[in-house]
């Protein structure tokens, strides 16, 4: 499916029925990263996958990419088929999205789902890491990114197909996206006070071996949020979807569960979501 977004062409992915998941990739992936979860929730749920503007097979365009720009694409897709409210599922930079999307339209959402990510903005520091990275961009192209952001992303453990996977998708990913990305997060607000003021249920996500987002900093933004709950993933780094691809879409089908949306399941988080 293709939705534009001014002059910017978008593709996007839309499988199953039931209520509306709108998944937000990583940096510097592409939304087959969902695919494990867009498998397992297929037949209990409609599955929304975009590629960022940049990424996968969307347009690139000119940067930065704010996160502010990135919900509103994340809008312009849920506004072309039609759906008015659904459940937000961002990891990572598809996190930050999800939080600028949490603040500007907030009547959008049924429930926030957030992995392997954080509220606050960049340090100092990761700003300078940034900026680097995308002067290695611009000078020696996307593939430089591998050796920097691949042991990021998973863990030493991982399966090599895996790891071969997650390369695969990085070089998927143009110039312009990768510095338009790389731009706007470095440049995006702290949404810390977005938390607290989520009205509807959300879950939180952590790898028990990330290192970029460590579950203490995910356990933070779950006790800030008036009806958040984390789950912590064992044997997982910072791509726990993938990962841990089980314990991910059990989180996600208990989430559903517990906030009314799928009916029936044997396993569950509990029923606080409800309150």
């Amino acid at each position: 499916m293709i939705v534009h977004r001014g002059a910017t062409r978008l593709v996007c992915d839309d499988v199953g029925t039931g209520p509306v998941l709108l998944f937000l990739h990583a940096f510097p992936l592409n939304r087959h990263m969902w695919r494990p979860q867009v498998e397992y929730l297929k037949s209990i749920a409609r599955c929304l996958t975009l590629d960022w503007r940049g990424f996968g097979e969307s347009d690139s365009a000119p940067d930065p990419y704010p996160m502010e720009m990135m919900a509103g694409d994340a809008l312009a897709v849920l506004d072309a088929v039609g759906v008015q409210r659904a459940v937000v599922v961002g990891l990572s930079m598809g996190g930050y999205a999800a939080l600028a999307l949490a603040e500007l339209a907030p009547q959008r959402l049924q429930g926030l789902v957030l992995a392997s990510t954080k509220a606050e903005p960049d340090s100092e520091e990761v700003r300078e890491v940034r900026r680097a990275q995308c002067e290695l961009v611009l000078r020696n192209g996307v593939p430089g990114l591998v050796p920097a952001q691949l042991p990021r992303l998973v863990s030493a453990s991982a399966a090599e197909d895996l790891k071969h996977w997650v390369r695969d998708m990085i070089l998927d990913t143009s110039v312009s996206g990768a510095v338009g990305a790389l731009r706007g997060m470095e440049q995006r607000p702290d949404r810390t006070q977005v938390l607290s003021q989520l009205h509807y249920p959300s879950l939180f996500i952590a790898g028990h071996d990330d290192a970029v987002t460590p579950p203490p900093v995910v356990a933070a933004m779950a006790r800030i949020s008036p009806r958040g709950k984390m789950v912590e993933l064992k044997r997982a780094g910072h791509l726990s979807n993938l990962e841990a691809p089980e314990q991910f879409c059990a989180a996600l089908r208990s989430f559903l569960t517990c906030i009314g949306l799928v009916k029936t399941l044997a396993e569950r988080i509990d029923g606080s979501f409800l309150e």
